[in-house]
């Protein structure tokens, strides 16, 4: 299957690198995965932006999942790649069900480690519209999970 050359990510205005690499070690089987969530071309002017912070969070949540939970998200991680944090979480937002993501982390006792749960954070309402947090709040409230004092709305 051929890429489009043009990404979402880079039509955007963003051109996010998620790199990951895996060091020769054939002494073991284990591997290690190292992530960069930096804008590719980031000045020290974004490193403040909103947006370059939430995309940084996003990636966070996946090292979070997979470190904590033994949840590897795998599509998650291409998903912020592709389309950047804030178009992925919104992408997310506006699905009628649940990720598999968001189900597999219920299910290991962890929607604390959702989009859902990260847009809800008070640092990060701002990029979302009341719609999209109302999205997020009841996704959780469905399963359970009320997110901790001081999020958005609250």
């Amino acid at each position: 299957m051929a890429r489009d050359p043009e990404s979402r990510a880079a039509r955007s205005g963003h051109n996010w690198d998620v790199a990951i690499g895996r060091p020769e070690r054939a002494d073991s089987g284990l591997r290690t995965v190292t992530i960069s969530a930096r804008p590719s071309g980031g000045s020290a002017a974004e490193e403040l932006d909103p947006t370059t912070r939430f995309h940084r969070a996003m990636v966070g949540i996946y090292q979070a999942a997979r470190r904590d939970a033994g949840y590897n998200a795998t599509y998650f991680l291409r998903m912020v790649s592709e389309q950047g944090g804030l178009a992925a979480a919104r992408n997310l937002l506006r699905a009628v069900k649940p990720s598999e993501g968001f189900t597999a982390l219920w299910e290991r006792g962890r929607l604390d480690l959702t989009v859902e749960a990260l847009v809800l954070r008070p640092d990060f309402e701002e990029l979302f519209s009341p719609d999209e947090l109302d999205a997020a709040r009841d996704r959780l409230a469905e399963y359970g999970f009320e997110p901790p004092a001081g999020g958005a709305g609250q």
